[in-house]
């Protein structure tokens, strides 16, 4: 039994999943979270805020030293956690892991009138990258879908991923916090009309020429009912 569970602690401290909500935002990242650029399901980068980030900066904002700020995939932020979030996600990286963090959710606040992020964040060994950006995909798609399936993988959960090098995605799913007063969501799931928005985002020829051809089928569309209409 002993062995079982060094071992059970050995595999988890190579993984960490949480979900977290980036409520320190300003104007502008609120405006590009309700935007259609931040879409649930997408990945977001994550930057640990430094001295050098900071230079000039006014006294409130010397205050985000040392927090992870998350940014879409063109660079600009959309909030920061709270240090203790920060803290445990920093302390992964400095060991050598991986993170990844993906948009789960968007709030709406209405004490200031500004949106901010829900977010997957999960830390996983460096070595085994191929491995978890395959499962990052999956984990992706059923965020999309307003599964918000759980990320603190247990051992045996971890085990299964390694079994299937990556393949493994079936936990279960996560009931949603329950919201504080003032907060209401505002996105929970990708439409289909996102998605368009995203293949065109990626930078793929073929899937900016995908989603070109979509557009244009609906203009053309609505051209022909307005005709139709009018005549």
């Amino acid at each position: 039994m002993a062995s079982g569970n060094k071992r059970a602690a050995t595999i988890k401290e190579r993984y960490y999943g949480l979900y977290a909500r980036a409520l320190d935002v300003n104007k502008d990242e609120s405006g590009t979270l309700s935007s259609r650029e931040c879409i649930v399901g997408s990945r977001m980068q994550v930057k640990i805020i430094s001295a050098a980030d900071l230079e000039d900066a006014d006294e409130e904002a010397q205050a985000t030293l040392g927090l992870v700020e998350l940014r879409t995939q063109s660079g600009k932020p959309v909030g920061r956690l709270d240090r203790d979030v920060s803290t445990s996600i920093i302390r992964r990286i400095d060991a050598g892991m991986n993170c990844a963090a993906f948009l789960s959710a968007v709030l709406f606040r209405e004490a200031d009138g500004l949106f901010c992020g829900e977010f997957a964040l999960v830390c996983f060994d460096a070595q085994q990258e191929a491995m978890w950006e395959r499962w990052c995909t999956k984990l992706s798609y059923r965020i999309s879908k307003a599964e918000r399936p759980n990320v603190d993988l247990s051992a045996k959960d971890i085990s299964q991923v390694q079994e299937s090098d990556g393949m493994w995605c079936a936990m279960k799913t996560k009931p949603a916090e329950k919201l504080d007063k003032g907060f209401a969501y505002f996105k929970k799931r990708r439409t289909p009309s996102d998605s368009l928005i995203e293949m065109a985002m990626s930078g793929k020829t073929g899937c900016k020429v995908g989603a070109i051809i979509f557009w244009i089928v609906v203009l053309a569309g609505i051209a022909y009912l307005v005709y139709r209409r009018v005549s």
